[in-house]
């Protein structure tokens, strides 16, 4: 609440200065280098490869795989080319994939390192959507409880 509340009443740009501080990067919804990906996080495509993307390439390489994207979402919080994108709608698809973790749970029960990897995951977005525009992110709260996760993330089982 103290965190939200005084957030409330940065600017965009001090939103986004506060955000580099912590070593992430929060993007203007018209900021056109980041395309949005099934988790609602940004990502600068275009960008030079990050450790992450190597990894994931290197990875894929060895399983006898060629995907022409880096589709690794579990590095992609930690990755240099990431950044929220402070708008509503990817405000919805973050908090939809947060909630898809946490309903899917009990899948990853008994793997200590799946655990410690997801659990940190909700951990650090919870951290990063504290400098979020706190009524774009109540919208897409509000929107997430009237109407469930997101299409991409809604699983049958």
């Amino acid at each position: 609440i103290l965190v939200e509340g005084g957030v409330a009443d940065l600017s965009f740009n001090d939103r986004q200065r506060l955000a580099n501080d912590h070593k992430f990067n929060l993007v203007s919804d018209t900021d056109t280098n980041y395309i949005t990906t099934a988790t609602g996080l940004g990502c600068m495509q275009d960008a030079p490869r990050t450790y992450q993307e190597k990894s994931f390439f290197r990875e894929q390489q060895s399983k006898g795989r060629e995907p022409k994207v880096c589709a690794n979402i579990l590095e992609c919080i930690d990755c240099a080319k990431c950044g929220i994108i402070d708008s509503e709608e990817n405000y919805y698809e973050l908090l939809s994939f947060r909630e898809a973790i946490r309903l899917n749970k009990a899948t990853y029960t008994g793997s200590d390192a799946a655990q410690g990897s997801y659990e940190r995951i909700i951990n650090t977005l919870d951290e990063r959507l504290c400098l979020a525009d706190q009524s774009k992110l109540a919208k897409a709260k509000k929107r997430l409880n009237k109407n469930g996760v997101s299409e991409v993330w809604k699983i049958t089982i």
